[in-house]
């Protein structure tokens, strides 16, 4: 997405949150405002060239994933639908509807299968998103 672009989602039309540069420390990227994210919604940022899929959910926090469905191979994950069940934050893929945790990114009905995950951090306001997490 490019910095105040219209987009359309599954959701409909909504605005592209405003993006600002890397940060000072280079292994964080602020990719938009936290006021600019709603709750339970993702936004699709580059970060260090990747695809990443940025999600606010309904109690406040901020996580990441790699924005690549390993099904479909597509860049879908930012256009799905978030949820919570059982304590578990997930965002469902919207090509196939399977779910990812959205902490481990460890697939809800195929546990073999995974997508990256990112750190988060808020900082005067702003999101950012810093190095992909071990698996």
């Amino acid at each position: 997405m490019l910095p105040g672009r219209n987009t359309t989602g599954t959701r409909g039309t909504h605005r592209a949150p405003r993006f600002a540069s890397v940060m000072s420390d280079p292994t964080w990227v602020a990719v938009c405002r936290y006021e600019d994210l709603d709750a339970e919604h993702g936004v699709a940022v580059l970060v260090h060239g990747r695809g990443v899929a940025v999600f606010r959910s309904a109690e406040g926090r901020v996580l990441a994933v790699a924005n690549r469905d390993p099904f479909s191979r597509g860049s879908a994950l930012a256009k799905g639908l978030v949820g919570t069940v059982d304590g578990v934050t997930y965002v469902s893929c919207p090509t196939h509807l399977r779910a990812f945790d959205l902490d481990t990114g460890v697939c809800l009905e195929e546990p073999h299968v995974r997508v990256s995950t990112y750190d988060v951090r808020v900082r005067e306001g702003m999101v950012e998103v810093g190095p992909r997490r071990a698996a």
